[in-house]
């Protein structure tokens, strides 16, 4: 059932007014507190979308940015790298849909985005797993890079989990605080 809060097939411009969706399960990856977090993403024609995402970037610890083959990277996508580059150190890239690509476009698409992220954003060695999402889930077609994408998800996870939770409590305990602090003065200016 989650399809009918979140596509937009059974869900159109979030007319049910979906906020967010939990999903529970068990994973070794998740026990240490990590939390994966699947936002709406960018360049989106709703523009509600777009803002969640942005929205959203504040408040992470470290991320996975997903792109197409073709394009391999978005000026949006380019801006969302930037902001999110800004804040945290750890970002991998998934270069989906690699099984839509031939060897030689899918070759193409992992210099050019390379060439991007070091020359638009700095990132020396940036990290870009080649993946067809499709393929994982069908169970069929060739690993790719996910079982490196996987192993480096693990290790990020175990050298930063706990420190990524009390990161965020950190940043929930401010954030609070300067709430609390412009209420008050709020409430001091009205008297």
């Amino acid at each position: 059932s989650l399809g009918t809060f979140v596509s937009e097939s059974e869900n159109p411009e979030n007319r049910k007014d979906v906020r967010a969706v939990e999903v529970f399960c068990r994973s070794v990856l998740l026990e240490r507190g990590l939390c994966l977090v699947d936002t709406p993403g960018i360049g989106s024609v709703f523009a509600g979308n777009t803002a969640e995402t942005n929205a959203f970037v504040p408040d992470i610890d470290a991320a996975i940015v997903v792109l197409g083959g073709d394009p391999p990277i978005s000026g949006d996508e380019l801006s969302l790298v930037r902001d999110v580059t800004a804040r945290v150190s750890d970002v991998l890239f998934l270069l989906n849909k690699a099984d839509r690509l031939s060897d030689a476009e899918r070759g193409a698409a992992l210099v050019f985005t390379h060439q991007v992220l070091r020359d638009r954003v700095s990132l020396m060695q940036p990290e870009v797993y080649p993946v067809s999402a499709l393929e994982r889930l069908r169970g069929n077609g060739p690993p790719r890079e996910w079982d490196t994408f996987t192993a480096r998800l693990s290790a990020l996870a175990q050298a930063g989990g706990l420190g990524l939770v009390e990161r965020a409590a950190a940043r929930g305990v401010a954030s609070l605080g300067a709430r609390l602090e412009h209420h008050l003065r709020e409430a001091k200016s009205a008297l």
